[in-house]
């Protein structure tokens, strides 16, 4: 992104699967959009993270183990509004996940093998 300026124009999905965001992101992509951001809830994949805490992803772990890199320009414009809006938040990984996630056990094992913080699962 070459502004340092948040995005103007805002478009809601609420894709509910891979390929329905997949598909959006691409019609958004070919329409000139800049940047795609994937706003949600996810689940803590780290004990000492509290409920509400502002993830902001540097990767995402796809559900094959492939990692995706976010773009660095697009998220130091994100991290720079968060702190000037005096909004804490940690930069690190997400994972994705296809099912869910449920016990202490699973996301122990997925944060350790994947180093994420948390995992979405939609």
């Amino acid at each position: 992104m070459s502004s340092s300026r948040l995005p103007t124009r805002l478009y809601s999905d609420g894709a509910r699967t891979p390929t329905r965001a997949a598909t959006a992101a691409d019609t958004l992509i070919h329409r000139g959009c800049d940047g795609v951001i994937s706003l949600g809830y996810c689940g803590a994949l780290l004990a000492r993270m509290p409920p509400g805490t502002i993830l902001l992803a540097e990767s995402i772990v796809m559900p094959d183990g492939r990692a995706v890199n976010c773009d660095d320009d697009l998220s130091a414009v994100l991290a720079g509004a968060l702190s000037a809006a005096e909004l804490p938040y940690h930069l690190c990984s997400i994972a994705g996940s296809d099912r869910a996630i449920a016990t202490a056990q699973e996301k122990a094992r997925l944060g350790m093998g994947t180093e994420a913080h948390a995992v979405d699962m939609e």
